[in-house]
C-alpha cells in the first residue's frame, strides 16, 4: 500500500497525484475526536489544539493530557504530530518511519511500534487506536 502524502510546506500534509488503491479501512468509532466540540479557538490561542482530552500547542511544542503537561521526547512528538494532522486518517509504520525518520530511512518498521507503545504509556492507551493489517490513527 503506497500513501504518497508528504510533509510539504509550512509543516501541513499534501499529496501528490498518484495511483489509488483499493483497501478497505475499518470506519472510525462514533466517539472519534473530530465528533467532539472543540473549544473556541479564543479560549486555547492560534497554535493550540484540542482533541479530546489532548492539547497539542505547536508553537511551544507542548502536549497537555486533562490539565497536565506530558514531556515527549523529539521523535514521540513528531509522531504525535502526524498522527493528529488528520486523525481520521491510517498512517502505515512505513508512512511514519518515512515522515519522522526521513527519505534515507532503512531500519526496521517495527521500530515505529516502539514509539507508539512509548507515547500510549504517557498520553493513554487509548489514545492511540492500532488498526490492523494497515497501521495507526489518532482515536483521541
Amino acid at each position: 500500500m503506497a500513501d504518497d502524502a508528504y510533509l510539504g510546506a509550512g509543516g501541513k500534509f499534501t499529496s501528490s497525484a498518484g495511483t489509488a488503491t483499493d483497501v478497505s479501512i475499518p470506519p472510525r468509532p462514533e466517539s472519534s475526536p473530530t465528533a467532539e466540540a472543540a473549544a473556541p479557538a479564543s479560549e486555547l490561542g492560534p497554535f493550540r489544539t484540542r482533541l479530546g482530552s489532548l492539547v497539542l500547542d505547536t508553537g511551544r511544542l507542548t502536549v497537555e493530557v486533562d490539565g497536565e503537561e506530558v514531556h515527549l521526547t523529539p521523535t514521540e512528538l513528531r509522531v504525535l504530530l502526524l498522527l493528529t494532522e488528520q486523525p481520521e486518517h491510517v498512517y502505515s509504520r512505513e508512512k511514519i518511519a518515512f515522515t519522522v525518520w526521513g527519505y534515507e530511512w532503512a531500519g526496521d518498521s517495527r521500530v515505529v511500534d516502539v514509539h507508539i507503545q512509548r507515547l500510549r504509556k504517557k498520553i493513554g492507551a487509548n489514545m492511540i487506536e492500532t488498526v490492523r493489517g494497515f497501521g495507526y490513527r489518532f482515536a483521541g
